[in-house]
């Protein structure tokens, strides 16, 4: 339960982190994350618990999908969920940058999300396929050679993983965010939004 209230906080705050990775600004990990996460935890708190629930329903509803035996209609709403959990996935990337780089309202972000998913959707497929690759490697880690690789298995989804993960997700989506939301106006503005 304590995971689904501070999901939405600690992703604001890492992405917060990767973005100024990813600009090439310098980094203070420990204030920056506590900077980020002070200036949208309203916003935050409460789309980290929708995202959390979506994260364990979508795959949750392609296994019950998989393991029922059933016609077209069991068919289609497999796909369906399949190509909606990818989405989801493509959306997840441009969501939290957008929450703290902007201040927008959470139905822009998700719409701006959607648009960005489909916009980017060649960098998108390439940060899908690096982190299906880390995840298939944690995997074969974790179950292969008798157990002899399982220290390594335990240790690779902490130190690599995640970080690496998130680091694609921002990379991938940041410059399409900069090129439309943030390069058309800077001239205007003067200066990169924070």
């Amino acid at each position: 339960l304590l995971t689904a209230f501070t999901f939405g906080i600690v992703n604001a705050g890492a992405a917060y982190i990767t973005r100024n990775i990813v600009k090439g600004d310098p980094v203070f990990v420990y204030s920056d994350f506590v900077y980020a996460i002070r200036r949208n935890w309203k916003q935050a708190l409460p789309f980290g618990i929708l995202d959390f629930i979506l994260c364990i329903l979508i795959p949750a509803d392609i296994m019950i999908l998989m393991t029922n035996e059933g016609g077209l209609l069991n068919g289609v709403f497999l796909w369906a969920n399949i190509i909606f959990g990818i989405l989801y996935v493509f959306m997840r990337f441009y969501i939290y940058v957008q929450m703290v780089t902007f201040d927008l309202k959470t139905v822009k972000i998700l719409k701006n999300s959607l648009i960005f998913a489909l916009l980017g959707f060649k960098r998108n497929i390439l940060a899908f396929l690096g982190i299906f690759i880390l995840v298939f490697l944690a995997l074969i880690f974790l179950f292969s050679a008798g157990g002899l690789l399982l220290p390594l298995g335990i240790a690779f989804p902490l130190i690599v993983l995640f970080s690496h993960s998130t680091f694609m997700g921002t990379y991938a989506s940041y410059y399409k965010i900069k090129e439309i939301m943030i390069d058309p106006y800077q001239d205007t503005v003067g200066k990169d939004a924070d």
